[in-house]
């Protein structure tokens, strides 16, 4: 549903740029780039039109709130990593534009439906956060009308994480310890410590990447970019498993990187050569067959719950598209091969959660004693 441009949700939509806007100028140094100011105010547009002003002023206010108040607040779950204005309001805590993470991949401006942002909370400071919820918008204020148009069904999107709660105990006992406060959202995301940590395998208690397999696999790989992680961490589960050794073999140079197309080099360099990511899928079909930004996104849908009759569709559409803009018909038969092999990860999540599991191979590279003795009190805690 499209609301109406009524003197309450203008002033919502108002108070959201305003936020936004000056979220930005802390996130981005100014001048800002056509790039950076294209992408808020598609962004502002689209949540505008859709009609969820309110809904992301509510999430920023639970948020900062959180933040505020000495909780640990997750990177952000999921596709809503790939809003801007999320990053600008603090909702999510990596950068969309470094990461090339996409906005339609969250809300698509040709498909009107209610945004999903799950919230992860250290599980310590979960139940304040709830509390604080009913005292600010009431117990039943997912139920009933309230002086905001939308409202989030917490039961289902605030997430006690246990990760989280390590992270958040570890800092607290090396500010015992050594007197200095820790912001683990503003560690490098190049140390060369927790690099060699990935790549000799040892990340046992590492989120994500501590079971056994996964650290024959890291050894293997000799991760030396946060991107190799993201790009692991999204394949290493059923049905794209198989696709962890010919990443490995380029990754070592045992394999040369190869690009079906120069035009894919741009979006497929950090993955060397390989699609891993449906918002891969998304921006090479734009490039190469002129596919809009919500018919991008119908792809990604089809291809990841495997629905045949619309892919039919699609794969002339954009066997036409491809063709039109001068690229050859067998290799482009070639790539929907590849993007059909398996269902593609989202970047989004799979980014997020890499993120919070180097935070806590940060901790264990910087102070192993303060990360372990904070990883038995969880597991006592059980």
């Amino acid at each position: 549903m499209v609301k109406t441009n009524t003197p309450i949700e203008i002033k919502s939509i108002d108070h959201l740029c305003h936020l936004t806007f000056e979220g930005a100028k802390r996130r981005y140094p100014e001048p800002w780039s056509d790039e950076i100011k294209e992408r808020i105010d598609f962004e502002i547009k689209t949540i505008s039109y859709m009609g969820f002003s309110d809904y992301f002023l509510i999430i920023q206010d639970i948020v900062n709130w959180a933040k505020n108040n000495g909780i640990l607040v997750g990177p952000g779950r999921g596709s809503v990593a790939g809003s801007v204005v999320s990053y600008c309001l603090r909702i999510t805590n990596l950068d969309p534009l470094k990461h090339s993470l996409l906005f339609e991949r969250f809300l698509n401006p040709g498909c009107i439906s209610m945004p999903a942002i799950d919230l992860d909370l250290d599980k310590e400071g979960y139940y304040r956060v709830i509390q604080y919820v009913q005292d600010q918008y009431g117990t039943e204020a997912a139920n009933k009308p309230t002086s905001f148009t939308y409202f989030p069904e917490l039961n289902t999107s605030l997430l006690g994480q246990s990760t989280l709660s390590i992270i958040s105990r570890a800092l607290g006992l090396i500010k015992k310890r050594f007197g200095i406060e820790i912001d683990i959202e503003a560690i490098p995301i190049d140390d060369p410590a927790v690099f060699e940590l990935f790549s000799r395998g040892d990340t046992e208690g590492v989120f994500m990447f501590e079971s056994d397999i996964m650290r024959k696999w890291l050894m293997k790989l000799h991760p030396e970019r946060f991107e190799d992680l993201i790009a692991m961490n999204a394949l290493f589960r059923p049905g794209s498993m198989d696709h962890i050794p010919q990443l490995v073999a380029r990754k070592t140079g045992a394999e040369p990187i190869a690009y079906d197309l120069p035009e894919m080099e741009e979006f497929l360099k950090e993955t060397y050569g390989i699609t891993i990511y449906q918002e891969q899928v998304m921006r090479i079909s734009q490039a190469v067959a002129g596919f809009s930004k919500v018919k991008a996104d119908e792809l990604r849908k089809a291809m990841g719950k495997k629905e045949k009759d619309i892919l039919d569709g699609l794969k002339k559409d954009f066997m036409d598209g491809a063709i039109a803009n001068g690229h050859d018909a067998k290799i482009m038969e070639k790539v929907w091969a590849d993007w059909e092999a398996f269902a593609k990860f989202s970047k989004s999540h799979a980014t997020c959660y890499t993120w919070i599991g180097y935070q806590t191979a940060w901790l264990k590279a910087h102070y192993p004693a303060e990360f372990q003795t904070s990883n038995l009190a969880q597991l006592r805690s059980r």
